[in-house]
């Protein structure tokens, strides 16, 4: 199991509303028939307090290309996420971001 983690600026996003941590999983579930998952999500103590919004993913070196076309083609709560996220791609389902290899932007 790998993981897929899209990291969001507060200051990036028209609509900084916190429940983007429920509805870009809920809806990238919905999407993908449950091949990608919710795995949780954390803020990163840095100077822009940073939410890093966690998937599941059976091959998240596949995956990643569905994840970043729903980015593409969807508005979450008024938001372009394809435009103002940082997606990287883990071979493990780990939470320790230095595990991670940046996807987009490349």
């Amino acid at each position: 199991m790998g993981s897929i983690v899209i990291k969001l600026k507060p200051s990036d996003l028209k609509n900084p509303d916190l429940d983007l941590r429920y509805v870009i999983p809920d809806k990238i579930s919905e999407l993908t028939n449950n091949k990608i998952t919710d795995d949780g999500y954390d803020y990163l103590d840095d100077e822009d307090t940073t939410m890093a919004i966690f998937l599941k993913s059976d091959k998240p070196n596949e995956d990643i290309k569905m994840v970043l076309e729903i980015l593409k083609s969807e508005l979450f709560l008024d938001n372009n996420l394809y435009a103002t996220s940082k997606v990287a791609i883990c071979e493990n389902n780990n939470y320790e971001l230095s595990e991670y290899i940046l996807a987009h932007p490349l």
